[in-house]
């Protein structure tokens, strides 16, 4: 190796030399500068999205917050509130049988009922009272869209 560099005359020399510190930083630049830069811009980026998603969570508990809480039914205020809405415009021309079949388990049956306006009713009725679905049995009637329906709820 000696013997070949001091073959060389010297501008020769110094192009080597260099080429070999330049070669020398490009090799450090790859395997040192290069990942740790990569890998701050990705803890970057996920640091990014997870502020987002603390702004987003923060919001959604601002909202749950806001939201009025359900009412709490016992079983006699269950079974006149569900009178009461079951006679209601939505179902007024739908036969409905409604009997109280334990301490706190109310039972609805319909023949037939149409399936999307009871679904729509039994979602707005879950967001005003608090109560719980022990059992559903929905069958299918020759009447397309109009179901025939067992409920029980307990509170």
């Amino acid at each position: 190796m000696k013997e070949f560099w001091s073959n060389l005359n010297e501008r020769e020399r110094i192009i080597l030399s260099v080429g070999v510190i330049f070669c020398f930083f490009y090799l450090l630049y790859l395997l040192v500068f290069s990942p740790l830069n990569h890998a701050i811009d990705n803890k970057y980026q996920i640091l990014s999205e997870k502020k987002s998603d603390l702004l987003w969570m923060e919001k959604v508990r601002k909202l749950q917050l806001t939201k009025s809480t359900k009412d709490l039914l016992t079983s006699s205020k269950l079974l006149t509130v569900l009178t009461e809405e079951l006679n209601a415009i939505y179902f007024s021309n739908h036969p409905y049988s409604l009997k109280q079949i334990g301490a706190d388990e109310i039972q609805l049956n319909y023949d037939e009922v149409p399936y999307n306006v009871f679904i729509k009713w039994l979602w707005t009725f879950n967001k005003k009272y608090s109560f719980v679905i022990k059992q559903l049995n929905i069958e299918r009637t020759n009447t397309p869209g109009v179901v025939k329906l067992s409920l029980i709820i307990t509170t």
